[in-house]
């Protein structure tokens, strides 16, 4: 197993273009692959869950998993392209300072 970590202060740097199209290819050489948004922009989640509601994504996605509120594997969605999983980003990402802030418990 191999994780790949793209990341970047600065917007508009294809971080997320790059994911994707990594994604890509790496499914099309048959590897499974599991994409971790944590962008409050979602555009990763938008791509490959556009089927999706809003109201669903909003019950269970990497909010809910980094608050330990719910299991990961309950917040990874299977995409269109069988091998690809998502763990979704949506609006409520943006809580997530405020909450880890104040738990004594993180670093």
């Amino acid at each position: 197993m191999y994780i790949i970590t793209l990341a970047n202060l600065k917007g508009g740097v294809a971080k997320t273009t790059t994911a994707i199209n990594l994604s890509l290819q790496l499914w099309e050489k048959r590897k499974r692959v599991l994409c971790m948004d944590l962008d409050l922009n979602n555009n990763m989640t938008d791509f490959f869950l556009r089927e999706v509601r809003e109201e669903e994504l909003e019950e269970r996605n990497v909010y809910h998993a980094l608050l330990e509120q719910k299991e990961i594997g309950t917040c990874v969605y299977e995409t269109r392209f069988p091998g690809i999983s998502i763990l979704p980003a949506t609006i409520s990402l943006g809580k997530i300072t405020e909450e880890l802030g104040s738990d004594p418990r993180v670093l």
